[in-house]
């Protein structure tokens, strides 16, 4: 398949997918991606969308960072799961900086409070995303997120989520 075929055929697939934007709505979404330094992150949100595309949204997040196990010397279900870990309840809001038809781009600023390895942590977290609104208002997200943690390791923590929204 040429070039010209490839062009044909996702400009088709895009023309299919009918898209929408919304205001005021309601959504429950599933984040999850891979941070560095080798962090898994999964996070359910609720987000309420205010005015002109902006957005509050409540969320708990969880993170696991794997290693090499020592006893094996590659990653396995132990050294995945069970080394470090941190879990954390937090609030962000998003002003909308660049609105679409179909799409919106968000800063992204929040706080949170949880644990890391059983101890008290806070985070203070700054990031990007961008949604698109598919024609039955469900989000598809990709997100980008840096972290600082206070009382928690690792202190930095940085990278790319993608997740879905499903409107309440």
């Amino acid at each position: 398949m040429g070039k010209k075929g490839m062009i044909v055929i996702l400009s088709l697939l895009f023309g299919l997918i009918q898209v929408q934007a919304g205001e005021k709505d309601r959504y429950l979404g599933i984040h999850t991606g891979v941070m560095y330094p080798r962090i898994f992150n999964i996070t359910a949100s609720y987000e309420l969308e205010t005015a002109y595309h902006n957005a509050w949204e409540a969320y708990v997040d969880y993170a696991t960072q794997w290693d090499e196990c020592p006893d094996c010397e590659k990653v396995c279900m132990d050294s995945f799961w069970k080394e470090r870990y941190s879990y954390a309840f937090g609030l962000a809001y998003k002003p909308a900086f660049k609105r679409g038809k179909n799409s919106v781009g968000r800063f992204r600023m929040g706080v949170d409070l949880g644990s890391c390895n059983r101890d008290f942590a806070l985070g203070v977290e700054l990031g990007f995303e961008y949604v698109m609104t598919l024609k039955n208002r469900v989000q598809l997200v990709l997100q980008q997120k840096n972290e600082v943690t206070f009382w928690g390791k690792p202190t930095f923590k940085n990278g790319l989520l993608v997740g879905i929204r499903f409107p309440l």
